[in-house]
């Protein structure tokens, strides 16, 4: 599938193995994967070729999810120079929990998901971009955005390269994707609301 979540408990782990390329060279190699996916999102992403051409995969509009979960202590440690200078951090989207501990569970019944949820899961199942050779060849859909929308993006995304020029390297880096993850959590927080409206 060109477009599959992932969710992974103790981030912080992972991103730690990652940083050593003797130890493990196929651990190492995700960071540079996850950059090449997210960079390809608009068009097609190729992997390492093999002599067996069975192997090689090609996905086209790939669009890759991680949750990853990590105690914030573990995940800042588990972070280096090279996370920050090589773009990776700024593709991510970093949320700290309000609550330090979940509330305990013990003794509550299940609940049944609420009917809104459920049926607009059904709708994005349902959801077909156009294109005959749909289910084969997947068509990405262009989202329109409002006049005063794309204005406050435009504006938003100015102030931040204005703050950028006053920043070291390492702070700019880190700035660097600001106004794009704004606009693409617009974009989720308008597809949440129904499918493929726009911003």
């Amino acid at each position: 599938s060109n477009a599959i979540l992932f969710q992974i408990d103790e981030m912080g782990r992972l991103l730690q193995t990652m940083q050593n390329p003797g130890k493990s060279p196929h651990l190492f190699n995700i960071g540079t994967v996850l950059m090449q996916i997210y960079t390809s999102s608009d068009t097609r992403w190729k992997a390492d070729a093999y002599a067996d051409s069975k192997k090689n995969k090609t996905i086209q509009y790939p669009h890759l999810c991680i949750f990853g979960s990590a105690p914030p202590k573990q995940f800042y440690e588990s972070l280096d120079y090279e996370n920050i200078s090589n773009g990776l951090l700024g593709r991510l989207l970093v949320f700290e929990s309000s609550e330090r501990f979940a509330p305990p569970e013990m003794g509550q019944s299940k609940k049944a998901v609420p009917v809104e949820i459920i049926e607009q899961v059904q709708q994005w199942l349902a959801y077909a971009p156009p294109g005959n050779l749909g289910d084969v060849s997947h068509q990405a859909t262009t989202i329109a955005v409002e006049p005063d929308a794309l204005q406050r993006l435009t504006e938003h995304s100015r102030g931040i390269h204005l703050r950028r020029m006053d920043e070291d390297d390492d702070r700019a880096t880190v700035w660097s994707r600001t106004g794009e993850k704004s606009a693409k959590l617009a974009m989720l927080f308008a597809c949440s609301r129904e499918v493929c409206p726009t911003i």
